[in-house]
């Protein structure tokens, strides 16, 4: 009876142990399952085309976690990073199939083909995981994720994260500024589309954001950007009424076709500067 037990307990050790969830790339190092990975065109969203083929004679339990990254077989096109965690249960033998959302981690290079090969590589680490992890929990799946995770490998000030929708902006760019100690911006770049070929563009197109400002007495205000020089380049707002106390402008401005460099919404009270916010080309 006691031995009867003893296999029992050692059956169901074995079984703990197999159904035991194991990641991607440690399962086809170890010669558990083979993948391979193609792309379908793109470098956002569904983009990336997986098979995972079980060469074990017992059921595999596969996760393939968020931060994951794939890197092209191609010099010239885009590594992309997973940003959905998904857990694949596969039986002896077979092979599972699903589509992967992932981003692009490589802006200057060329945008994946359909067929594009890649190969699996390692989980992120540092502030893009965090990063990445973040983006999925809160499914900022589209193009303010991705200029999040552009800004984040360029180095770039969080005013180049954008997306049209203010609060999931303004949530995002609170979070990076946490995760790199970088300030809040109080603009936003909208860029120009890319070059033919291209997925990025570093070219602003629109300035989105809210001039804020605190007035002691109401009266009439203009405001307007000037150069480095101090030279008016666009008239915003003429003689418009301010009441006193805490007042927010919703700013948009085209910017396409400034030159690089430093420039000033300025902000005067009846011929007097009250207010003056830079903005970077």
């Amino acid at each position: 009876m006691k031995n009867l037990l003893l296999i029992m307990t050692l059956v169901a050790s074995l079984s703990v142990i197999e159904a035991k969830d194991i990641d991607l790339q440690d399962a086809i190092e170890q010669g558990i399952v083979k993948a391979s990975v193609k792309g379908v065109g793109g470098h956002l969203g569904k983009v990336l085309a997986l098979e995972v083929t079980n060469i074990q004679n017992r059921t595999v339990y596969i996760n393939i976690p968020v931060g994951l990254q794939f890197l092209s077989e191609d010099e010239g096109l885009q590594d992309l990073i997973n940003t959905q965690g998904t857990r694949l249960v596969i039986a002896a033998g077979r092979v599972n199939k699903l589509m992967l959302n992932a981003m692009c981690i490589q802006p200057s290079n060329g945008s994946p083909s359909v067929g594009s090969s890649f190969l699996v590589g390692t989980l992120a680490t540092g502030a893009l995981l965090e990063l990445v992890q973040y983006i999925s929990q809160k499914q900022y799946l589209d193009n303010l994720g991705q200029s999040a995770v552009w800004t984040l490998i360029r180095g770039e000030g969080l005013e180049n994260v954008y997306g049209p929708d203010q609060n999931k902006l303004n949530d995002l760019v609170q979070f990076m500024s946490q995760l790199t100690d970088k300030e809040v911006p109080w603009y936003n770049k909208e860029k120009l589309p890319p070059p033919p070929g291209q997925v990025f563009s570093a070219e602003p197109s629109i300035l989105h954001g809210i001039y804020t400002f605190h007035l002691e007495q109401k009266g009439f205000a203009n405001l307007a950007v000037y150069d480095s020089t101090g030279k008016e380049v666009f008239l915003f707002l003429e003689h418009f009424e301010v009441l006193p106390g805490d007042n927010r402008l919703k700013f948009k401005l085209t910017v396409k076709g400034y030159k690089a460099g430093k420039y000033y919404a300025r902000l005067f009270l009846d011929g007097v500067m009250k207010e003056e916010k830079m903005f970077e080309i």
